[in-house]
């Protein structure tokens, strides 16, 4: 943890180039502590004193917001875009408070620093678990809102009034009585020497003119004209492009390899061992492509050389209905079972899957002596930053990491392995070099959403209240596979590279090996319940195989949602009640949920006919501090399914921008209904069977249904928004299916018998 007096909202505050520099502490802004002592701590010293005038001033490197003389406003976007809508949601955060239309902001991405780190996710600089606007609606308001009023004091000074007499507008202020007008920028030299207010107050959610209003993407028009800067399109001077063979099975080993017929095409500069495979560098990307088809590559096996998804989940089944330990346990579950018999029981199977992000895994890396320089379309320029440092062994002080814009992560790009080959290749050359995956390379070298088995057993009581629930998983842990590689960038980075690596070593005993320290990633959304069971255990047991596995879009919650939802529903069936109703008895105490509900019923007409042949299903779900209500409606065409319709509402608490949560809603919808027909990650020997979108195939145009989206009103904080509409929608297509067929489909992707 950061010592206290490092916890501050305004860390300087400095003269560039004629303007301010309002520089913006992430460490201390993202805090409760950091918060309250913005309001006590001067401006650049720390100490209560203003930024000295004269020269370029002092400013920290971790920046939020810059205004200079000419009225030049930039906004220093720490979030990665990966089309989640950050770089527009962010700004329009402190364009609210600062007065100032968001449009008329200068973006730039901030490059790696560990003064960006988000305490909401192991205080790392990434990007996931729907946190941006969540973490940033306070402190972004907050770097605001002091901005605007070390610019009012400036102008009062200058104008010899009270500061009660102005006011802001469209990024002047204006005094009142006279009508007196500045622009931010031609106060920005005075308002560096102007000590930050004692109290800020934040606005009122009645006097928002931009949060709440739906604002149109700022990187649209960079995307459309093809000015957006994503990874693959980064172009350093000299660099060359280079692909890596890898082994075609997971966890294989180079033994040996022959580029001599590669080496004689045109534009190949090198075929080289590095980052465990064997890497052809060309001056263009299609020649080091067609140059790999001519190496000739020999691999050792490794551990998986056995293992083939289909004994896997048999392995999974049985683990799964074993003793196995609790992570919860309420009341007398043991004695209950012996006394009250079991009315329901169901066995619940999720796939590995893969992320199929639309850009492949890309990095441009420039590795020198005394310096490393990199370009990635990463959610964690952190961690490449860190690991540059431990492979290189440059001072992180001399590593640059640029993130660009990213087409699409789900949480894939999470993981750096693509900007680790990147560097090692470039150590390997000495020069730059833009690594390239292909689809196929992306689809077998994932790391995939762990494949999980669930086993439920319930009873219900005469009421039909639940009475008994047991709820038994097995499945690969990703925290076991992950936190060992994050510790590192974890810890201070004053910490001896010793005392890292022992840690690490560490994690990986106690979340793997010894399975002591409980996986939340794997059973979140079971764990903490929506429902209410007097009776309640949960177990999980860690089956690690080997294979890869990472966070995929709403993690954890993406297969219990699944589980818990579909098994709801069945006990609705056996308490024969409408589904609606079945769920609106148990969730009486929980105002927040309830109101999702009935909003859902009345927004799809649950209660209405339905065209013959079309029927619904509805699944429920709280992720991500959002809860998501979503009903399908499907029709059923021999073995085809298809979903016509999908109603959805979220409570997100305050919503910033509306036009971008329904994007988001949507995008998840067609994200997970991809994910429920048709989608899943076989292997066989190792070897992952799948290859591109030919055989892992996105939902399509006309296979997409009509979406529609509702927000439940509130003037709590924003929730999150990414990731929520997921979980609930493979229960609902599935309880659809039961309705329209009788058939009871337990296994994803869902396929008719």
């Amino acid at each position: 943890m950061m010592e206290t007096n490092r916890r501050t909202l305004i860390r300087t505050s400095a003269l560039v180039v004629g303007g301010v520099v309002l520089g913006l502490g992430i460490e201390g802004a993202w805090t409760s502590e950091g918060l309250a002592q913005a309001t006590q701590t001067g401006v650049g010293d720390g100490k209560g004193g203003g930024t000295q005038d004269g020269g370029d001033g002092v400013f920290a490197p971790n920046l939020w917001l810059k205004i200079l003389s000419d009225d030049t406003m930039t906004f220093i976007l720490d979030k990665s875009e990966m089309g989640q809508s950050v770089y527009t949601s962010m700004v329009m955060l402190l364009a609210e408070e600062l007065d100032v239309k968001p449009e008329k902001f200068k973006i730039e991405m901030a490059d790696a620093d560990r003064k960006y780190s988000n305490p909401e996710l192991l205080n790392i600089q990434i990007t996931g678990g729907s946190t941006s606007v969540f973490a940033a609606y306070e402190p972004v308001r907050r770097a605001g809102a002091t901005a605007r009023a070390m610019l009012v004091a400036a102008a009062a000074k200058g104008w010899q009034v009270k500061d009660s007499e102005c006011h802001t507008e469209g990024g002047f202020v204006v005094h009142g009585p006279t009508q007196q007008k500045s622009s931010y920028g031609s106060l920005a030299r005075a308002a560096a020497q102007m000590l930050p207010p004692l109290n800020i107050t934040l606005k009122n959610p009645s006097e928002f003119k931009i949060i709440g209003k739906t604002q149109r993407r700022l990187d649209s028009l960079l995307k459309v004209t093809g000015k957006a800067t994503f990874g693959i399109d980064v172009v350093v001077p000299d660099a060359l492009v280079a692909v890596l063979i890898r082994s075609p099975e997971l966890g294989g080993t180079l033994k040996d390899f022959d580029g001599t017929e590669a080496k004689k095409l045109p534009g190949v500069t090198d075929v080289v061992a590095a980052a465990g495979g064997v890497a052809v560098v060309a001056k263009r990307y299609f020649q080091a492509r067609k140059a790999a088809g001519l190496v000739n590559v020999q691999w050792e096996s490794g551990p998986l050389k056995d293992f083939s998804t289909e004994g896997f989940y048999r392995e999974l089944t049985e683990r799964a209905s074993t003793q196995i330990k609790s992570c919860l346990e309420k009341g007398s579950t043991q004695k209950i079972l012996a006394s009250h018999p079991l009315q329901v029981e169901a066995t619940y199977r999720t796939p590995f899957l893969a992320h199929g992000t639309l850009e492949p895994q890309n990095c441009t890396a420039d590795v020198r002596p005394d310096s490393v320089e990199i370009w990635a379309p990463t959610q964690g320029p952190g961690l490449i930053q860190q690991w540059a440092y431990e492979m290189t062994g440059v001072p992180v002080e001399r590593i640059k990491v640029h993130s660009t814009f990213l087409g699409g992560g789900f949480g894939r790009r999470l993981y750096q392995d693509y900007a680790v080959e990147a560097i090692a290749i470039s150590q390997a050359i000495k020069k730059p070099v833009k690594l390239i995956w292909s689809r196929e390379d992306d689809t077998k070298n994932d790391f995939y959403r762990p494949a999980m088995v669930h086993q439920m057993k319930a009873a219900l009581d005469q009421q039909g209240a639940i009475k008994l629930w047991l709820h038994g998983a097995a499945g690969p842990s990703i925290l076991a596979q992950t936190l060992p590689t994050w510790v590192s960038t974890i810890l201070p980075q004053w910490l001896p590279d010793m005392l890292k690596s022992g840690a690490a070593a560490l994690a990986d005993k106690l979340v793997g090996q010894w399975n002591l320290i409980p996986d939340a990633t794997s059973m979140e959304g079971a764990q903490e319940l929506t429902y209410p069971v007097e009776h309640h255990e949960v177990a999980y047991q860690v089956v690690n195989p080997g294979v890869p596995v990472g966070f995929w879009r709403s993690v954890g919650h993406s297969h219990t949602g699944f589980a818990v939802e579909s098994f709801v529903d069945e006990l609705a069936i056996a308490a024969k009640l409408d589904p609606f109703d079945f769920r609106e008895r148990l969730l009486k105490d929980k105002l927040r949920n309830l109101g999702v509900l009935r909003r859902l019923r009345e927004f799809s007409r649950w209660d209405t006919p339905l065209p013959q042949g079309v029927f619904r299903g509805i699944g429920i779900h709280e992720s991500f501090r959002s809860v998501v209500g979503e009903v399908v409606e499907l029709r059923v065409d021999g073995k085809d399914l298809r979903v016509e319709k999908v109603f959805a509402v979220i409570d997100c608490g305050t919503v910033v921008n509306p036009g971008h949560v329904e994007a988001q809603i949507t995008g998840g919808i067609i994200f997970a209904l991809g994910a429920t027909l048709f989608q899943e990650i076989t292997l066989k020997g190792g070897v992952v069977q799948q290859n591109s979108f030919d055989d892992y195939p996105l939902l399509s145009l006309t296979q997409t249904p009509q979406i529609e989206v509702a927000m439940m009103p509130s003037t709590e904080p924003p929730t999150g928004v990414g990731e929520p509409a997921v979980p609930p929608l493979a229960a609902a297509v599935a309880n659809a299916v039961f309705r329209a067929t009788g058939q009871r489909l337990r296994s994803l992707p869902l396929r008719l018998s």
